[in-house]
C-alpha cells in the first residue's frame, strides 16, 4: 500500500497547503479524509510516521511527525540532540524542562506566514515535529460507520480473545477504524459515554461488539502480524483505563488462526 508513498513530499508540507499536496505525498496510500475524523488524516501514522489535519478550507491545519519519519523536517531529524538541534535551527526557541514531564523540552519557532512549529525532546533528543496553524478551524467529526455486529463472540476464532488481537493488529495496520474508544463505547451502549468517569472498568457491551465485529476474508488476509501484548491497541476501547496487569485478555485458543493466510510469524500466547 505505501510503495508510492514519498517521505521527502511528506517533510516538505507545511500548514496553509491544500489537500491535494497530501494527496500527490502519500501516493497510493491515499484516501480523502472520512467524515468522523474531523479533518485527522493518520493512514501513515504507524507506518511512516505522520498524522496531518486538514481545516474547513481544504488547507493543511497540522502536521505530526513522530519518532517513526526518517527524513528531516526543515533541517531537523529524530533522533537528533540539542546540540545539533540548536545548530540547525538557531531561532528555534528551547525552553527548560516541561512541568510534571521532567526531561521533556520544547523548542518552538513561529513563522511569517503565522503557523508553528514545536519540537519536541525527550532526554535532549528530538522524538516529535509538529506544526500547525493555531486559528485552523475543523470539520465537526460525526459517528464512524460502524459495521453490525454478527455472529458468535470470537468468530471465526474459537477464543474470543483471539479475535481482539487480531483487531489490534487490523486497528495498528489502519485497516479497520473503530473511531476512539470514546466513540465506540457510544455506539456499543447507545448513549454519550464520558471515559473520564467510566473507563475505569471494562464495558461489557463494548467488548461483546469487539467480539462480534464481522471480519470479511479479504481482512483476515490482511493479518500478517500479531502480538500477545497488553498495550495492545484494541484493549482501551473495551476498558479504556485497562492496566495490563491481570489475565483477563490473555489468549488461551489458537484455533481458527489459519484463517489468517497471510500471517507471517507471532510470538506463543501466554
Amino acid at each position: 500500500m505505501n510503495d508510492t508513498v514519498d517521505v521527502a513530499a511528506l517533510a516538505a508540507l507545511r500548514p496553509g497547503m491544500p489537500m491535494a499536496e497530501v494527496e500527490a505525498a502519500m501516493g497510493s496510500a491515499w484516501k480523502p479524509p472520512a467524515p468522523h475524523k474531523g479533518g485527522k488524516i493518520d493512514l501513515l501514522e504507524n507506518s511512516h510516521g505522520l498524522v496531518a489535519w486538514i481545516d474547513r478550507h481544504g488547507l493543511i491545519g497540522m502536521l505530526n511527525y513522530n519518532h517513526r519519519f526518517r527524513h528531516p523536517v526543515g533541517g531537523i531529524a529524530m533522533e537528533m540532540k540539542i546540540e545539533q538541534v540548536r545548530a540547525a535551527m538557531p531561532s528555534l526557541e528551547i525552553g527548560d524542562d516541561m512541568p510534571m514531564m521532567r526531561g521533556v523540552r520544547m523548542g518552538v519557532r513561529r513563522f511569517p506566514e503565522g503557523y508553528m512549529l514545536r519540537v519536541r525532546l525527550t532526554l535532549e533528543t528530538v522524538n516529535e515535529i509538529v506544526f500547525s496553524n493555531p486559528e485552523a478551524e475543523y470539520p465537526e467529526p460525526t459517528e464512524p460507520p460502524y459495521p453490525v455486529a454478527a455472529g458468535i463472540a470470537g468468530a471465526p476464532f474459537a477464543d474470543p480473545n483471539l479475535k481482539l488481537v487480531v483487531l489490534s493488529s487490523l486497528l495498528d495496520a489502519k485497516r479497520i477504524d473503530l473511531g476512539s474508544p470514546e466513540q465506540l463505547a457510544t455506539h456499543a451502549l447507545g448513549r454519550a459515554v464520558d471515559l473520564e468517569d467510566e473507563g475505569y472498568e471494562i464495558i461489557p457491551e463494548a467488548r461483546d461488539y469487539l467480539e462480534r465485529y464481522p471480519l470479511t476474508d479479504e481482512l483476515l488476509a490482511a493479518v500478517e502480524e500479531i502480538e500477545f501484548d497488553g498495550g495492545g491497541t484494541v484493549y482501551e476501547y473495551a476498558w479504556h483505563f485497562w492496566d495490563g496487569e491481570d489475565d483477563l485478555f490473555d489468549v488461551k485458543d489458537l484455533s481458527g488462526i489459519e484463517r489468517c493466510p497471510n500471517l507471517k510469524s507471532f510470538p506463543r500466547s501466554r
